[in-house]
Order: structure tokens, then C-alpha cells, then sequence
């Protein structure tokens, strides 16, 4: 049964991987971030161009090749999630290390939760120790407003249209 924990999926593999990550914990702390990224898989142009060339914009063309080409699309996913996570965790962020693990939809669309450690962030265990410490909190609540913001991409980056700029959508 040992050699069943390198075939993805198995038992032995997740629990070779909950091993893995408990190590992790143990010898750089608890995670800073957890995070949860799906992927728009009908959305992504480069993906249509690629496993539907003839007919990129049509979205039943999208669909229907995204259901025969299920592989490409997996692959498509991790490329871009693996470009993402060195450019905006380890990049922006300066993340020291990171877990991920992958999963897929009933669709079979795949989505990606994961763990990172960024430096310098309140030591978790100080403020889960003592949650009424306002200092602690202070902390915590400095820490998250330096590395979460939000942005409306159709504000130019220098902030001229902000006026004129259409309000993000959000569904009820």
C-alpha cells in the first residue's frame, strides 16, 4: 500500500499530503492566507482560441469543446493558476511558501484552495491566544488593511475616469 501514495487521489496519497502539510505548519507556522481560485473556463479567450479556433466566440462552441477537450482545459487551468500564484502571492505578496490542492466540480470544471505564508503577518497564535487583547487586534486589523484592497478594473490606473467609470456589477 505504500506505493499507492504517489497515484493522485488515493488514501495514501492524501494522507502523504496532509503529512506533508502538517510539516509544513510545524517547521514555518500557521498560513497567512487561505485562498480559493476557480477557474472561468467559458470566459478565457485564450482558451476558445485554442481548443476552439474555428468558432472562439460562440459560446456553445466554447461549452462543447470544453466537454471534449476536458484535459487541455485542466491543463489551460494549472498553467494560469501556477503564472498566478508566483506573480500575485510570491511577487505582490512576497509569500515565503504555498500549498495548494485541486479539485473539480461536479461540471468538471476545477478549482484550486490553497495556503500561504506571507512575512511579516501578526502571529496568528498571539492573537487567537488572546482575542481580546485590543493590540493584538490593532495588529491583525493593520496587517489586513496593508495586503487586501479592492479595485474596479474599470478605473484606468490613473484614476482620470473614476467619475465616469461604470460601477462594478454585483448580483442581488
Amino acid at each position: 500500500l505504500h506505493y499507492a501514495s504517489s497515484l493522485r487521489g488515493t488514501r495514501q496519497y492524501w494522507f502523504k499530503q496532509k503529512s506533508r502539510l502538517i510539516a509544513m505548519v510545524d517547521t514555518v507556522g500557521l498560513p497567512t492566507v487561505f485562498f480559493t481560485h476557480s477557474a472561468a473556463d467559458l470566459q478565457w479567450p485564450e482558451l476558445a482560441r485554442l481548443i476552439c479556433p474555428e468558432d472562439s466566440d460562440s459560446s456553445s462552441s466554447r461549452r462543447e469543446a470544453l466537454n471534449q477537450n476536458p484535459a487541455i482545459a485542466d491543463w489551460f487551468f494549472y498553467q494560469r493558476i501556477q503564472k498566478f500564484v508566483e506573480a500575485f502571492y510570491v511577487g505582490v505578496l512576497g509569500a515565503t511558501d504555498y500549498w495548494m490542492r485541486f479539485e473539480w466540480q461536479h461540471r468538471g470544471s476545477p478549482h484550486v484552495h490553497g495556503l500561504a505564508w506571507l512575512p511579516g503577518a501578526p502571529d496568528v497564535d498571539k492573537v487567537l491566544a488572546s482575542p481580546d487583547d485590543p493590540a493584538a487586534r490593532q495588529e491583525l486589523v493593520q496587517y489586513v488593511n496593508k495586503v487586501v484592497c479592492t479595485v474596479n478594473p474599470a478605473v484606468l490606473p490613473d484614476g482620470s475616469n473614476v467619475d465616469s467609470a461604470p460601477a462594478p456589477k454585483t448580483d442581488p
